[in-house]
Formats: C-alpha cells, structure tokens, sequence
C-alpha cells in the first residue's frame, strides 16, 4: 500500500499540486474545513476561525470573496457551498491531513480484525506524513488532529510488530509513546515484553520494578528507560 502525493497538503506547509499557497486567511479557511470534513461548518464559526484578529462586517460575503480566491487558485470543487456553510469537497485521497485519518482507521480496523499486514502497511503510511510545527490558529488544530492520529498509528504499529516477533522497532515505537500515556498499563506491558526480548530479562525487570515504584509512591509519571 503506498500513498500517493495528495493534491493539498496543509500539513507541513500549505500547497496544491506542488505549488505554495500563500495567504493566512486562505490556508485557515482549508485547515477549519478539513478539520471538520466531512462535516459543513457555519459560516458563523468560519468567520471566527478564519479572522482571529477582527471579524468582517459581512461574514457571508467576505467568506464568498475568500471562497472565490481559493477556487481561482485550486479547482472550482474545493470548497462546496452546503445549508448554512461550506465543506470541504476533495475526496479524501487528495488532501493529506485526510489521508492520514483514513490510514489509521484503516490500521485499526484491520488489527481489531487481526490482520497484521494490513495493520501494518496502513500504520506506516500514516507515519510516513510530514506534520509541522504549527502552534496557533486552525492550522495548529489540524496538526494536532495528525499528531495524534499518528500517535495512534505508533501505538498500532507497536503492537503489531511485537505480536510478529520485530521487537527492536517495536520498542522504539512504544517507548515513544511512553512520556504521554505514562499511566497506560497496557502499553507498559508491551514494553516490557519488548524490553525483554531486545536487552534481556533483567532490564525488563528493573523497568517493571521502577514502574511498580513509582505507582506505589503515587507518582503520576512513567517508568523511564530502566538501566541496562
């Protein structure tokens, strides 16, 4: 399963087709609609999302005038007019953010149906996306949407190579994803069942023992890297 280069991409700096988009208002307008496809969203709450800084007089026609500008510059299809709003109107295949989304559900499903191989592929065609550094505005919402579904996909990933035996990447994985879901037994689980195979029994013990410490003290955080 390979994932072929999306018309737009906003994840890692906003372009169609290769070429930038540039303008704050445009790329905000996309990164609302594809955060909320395949949902509409109110021209209320585009009007909100999109002129952080001091709302148009107008909403509806300045929404119409940016809508326009971004149609002229893409394809006429980008955004549909829908009761009350807009939507986003590309498939998900063309938009990176919703490729994403689809890889990992498609990963999920395919590993709750215990099919590892198709869990896997999917899990890394969705760690395969370049996700930027955003951190504000509709953009910083739509990258934290991919960040966390690529957590996801981690988690998934972790877990499936672990069952086929692969526990080196499997440790890397997981351990990854240890510093935010420091209180998630099942996860430590899998570490320590993969700590065990890569650097043997006892350095799966002493993480195992740290991690017992530390819920015994009350302390909210994770084991760590037990020493070897």
């Amino acid at each position: 399963m390979s994932v072929p280069k999306p018309r737009l991409c906003l994840l890692d700096g906003a372009s169609w087709q290769g070429e930038s988009i540039s303008g704050d208002r445009l790329i905000a307008l996309l990164a609302v609609l594809a955060s909320a496809s395949p949902r509409s969203v109110s021209v209320d709450d585009l009007a909100d999302e999109v002129w952080t800084d001091q709302r148009p007089e107008h909403p509806e026609k300045a929404l119409q005038v940016l809508v326009s500008r971004i149609r002229s510059r893409t394809v006429p299809e980008i955004v549909e007019r829908s009761a009350g709003g807009y939507r986003l109107g590309l498939a998900a295949q063309d938009v990176d953010a919703l490729t994403l989304r689809l890889r990992v559900s498609e990963a999920s499903a395919a590993a709750a149906a215990d099919d590892s191989d198709v869990a896997r592929l999917a899990a890394r065609d969705a760690l395969s996306f370049e996700v930027g550094g955003v951190d504000q505005g509709a953009m910083a919402d739509l990258v934290g949407q991919a960040r966390h579904a690529q957590a996801r996909a981690r988690r998934i990933l972790g877990s499936v190579l672990l069952a086929r035996g692969e526990s080196a990447e499997a440790l890397s994985l997981l351990e990854g994803l240890l510093s935010d879901s420091p209180d998630d037994e099942d996860l430590i689980a899998e570490i320590i069942r993969a700590e065990a195979d890569v650097r043997g029994v006892p350095s799966a013990l002493a993480r195992y023992a740290s991690y017992a410490e530390r819920v015994r003290d009350g302390v909210s955080t994770g084991p760590g890297s037990a020493p070897t």
